[in-house]
């Protein structure tokens, strides 16, 4: 621009067009002059000169990292839109997909077994079972476990194969009512009315022992004959209840009984202390039974990837609950992610984040310096056009 000014301002008494090219140079200077500064101005100051409000990124290289971590946290990591990039690019259904395979099955269960056997080998087992079991227990307490307990009710809790398990449940009942008979017979008749009254007692008693007798025969055949006809009555009348207490389950809020009862229990040394043990024999059958678990393991994941992928209702549900569980990740650790993208920045070299920065979009600087050069130049057109309509040549 420069080299074509002083062309133009040479030969402008040549020819009236020369007039145009100087004003579209001199323009054109000016825009390339003032881009430059512009650009400079964010890396360093121009030519050294501490002018002021130049060479941001080096003064407020601090400012700059905080609140490029928080943008990144509400812009990228915020639990909204985690679930909707999820939903959006079918994470759940491709990793089920991908559990579907045979080989995919084998690397995380063998992955699963190894590293419980490197954290089995690596640590006091029975401490470490406590303080997982603790942790659990407390974490447990504070999640409405009811909730899904009640899902997996409403769905296992019915049909042959749930018949297949309760019925010798009902025969060994039956059993047990029998064996028990003299019992309630003599409780029967030791809570039987009038029992004080020398007259009417032994009345009483007998009317009472008869009665209860004839109730253990009636409840014991019936449960006998349960568990040998999986159509028997009492199989309806046992789901539908329970289809009642999972629809109770699901629909109770935090304060509800069953609330109150989940957080009494896993809040109990007991139960940490159950849990624990649990822990440890589990342990020890990784040792032991390696190879049957890694199996068992490899055919549960197959059987629930192939079950959620034929099911689009489930589908949803994992991944409301996925969604759910990297929206709470992510709600816990967002901050702590901005403040590692802050303490990174301020660790860095003001001087060198700078040319690293400038490096990076060298070019797109150099393009933007064109542009100004340009668009300075048009303008520098339009302007003396204007000029020569307002007061001529």
């Amino acid at each position: 621009m420069a080299v074509l000014y002083a062309v133009a301002r040479s030969f402008a008494d040549h020819h009236v067009a020369w007039h145009w090219v100087r004003a579209f140079a001199e323009a054109g200077m000016i825009g390339a002059l003032a881009d430059w500064f512009a650009v400079v101005a964010l890396f360093r100051h121009p030519m050294g000169i501490p002018i002021p409000h130049t060479a941001i990124v080096q003064r407020k290289k601090d400012r700059i990292g905080a609140r490029l971590g928080h943008f990144v946290r509400v812009n990228f990591l915020s639990a909204e839109v985690l679930r909707a990039q999820m939903v959006k690019h079918g994470v759940v259904p491709k990793a089920m997909e991908w559990l579907t395979q045979k080989e995919n099955r084998e690397k995380v269960s063998h992955f699963i077994g190894g590293q419980a056997i490197r954290i089995a080998q690596k640590s006091d087992s029975s401490a470490f079972c406590q303080k997982v079991s603790k942790a659990l227990c407390q974490r447990l307490a504070t999640h409405p476990v009811e909730r899904g307990a009640g899902r997996w009710m409403e769905e296992a809790m019915h049909g042959a194969e749930f018949r297949q398990v309760v019925a010798p449940i009902f025969g060994k009942l039956a059993v047990g009512i029998d064996d028990q008979r003299e019992w309630v017979e003599q409780e029967a008749g030791q809570r039987a009315p009038l029992s004080r009254s020398k007259i009417l007692s032994r009345l009483t008693k007998g009317v009472t022992k008869a009665f209860s007798g004839h109730v253990v025969n009636q409840v014991s055949d019936q449960l006998k004959e349960a568990s040998i006809d999986q159509e028997h009555p009492l199989y309806e009348k046992l789901e539908q209840s329970l289809r009642e207490l999972a629809v109770e389950l699901q629909a109770d809020g935090e304060n509800s009984e069953w609330a109150n009862w989940r957080e009494k229990i896993l809040r109990s040394e007991r139960m940490e202390e159950s849990v624990a043990a649990l822990l440890l024999q589990a342990g020890e059958m990784v040792f032991t039974e390696k190879a049957a678990l890694l199996h068992e393991l490899q055919d549960g994941l197959g059987q629930v990837a192939t079950r959620v992928l034929a099911h689009p209702e489930e589908l949803q549900r994992w991944e409301e609950e996925i969604g759910q569980l990297v929206g709470k990740v992510a709600d816990q650790y967002g901050s702590a992610f901005e403040k590692l993208i802050h303490t990174r920045v301020q660790e860095w070299d003001a001087t060198a984040l700078s040319d690293s920065i400038e490096r990076s979009v060298g070019a797109d600087l150099q393009y933007i310096r064109i542009n100004g050069s340009l668009i300075g130049g048009f303008i520098g057109l339009a302007l003396h056009g204007i000029g020569l309509l307002i007061w001529g040549g």
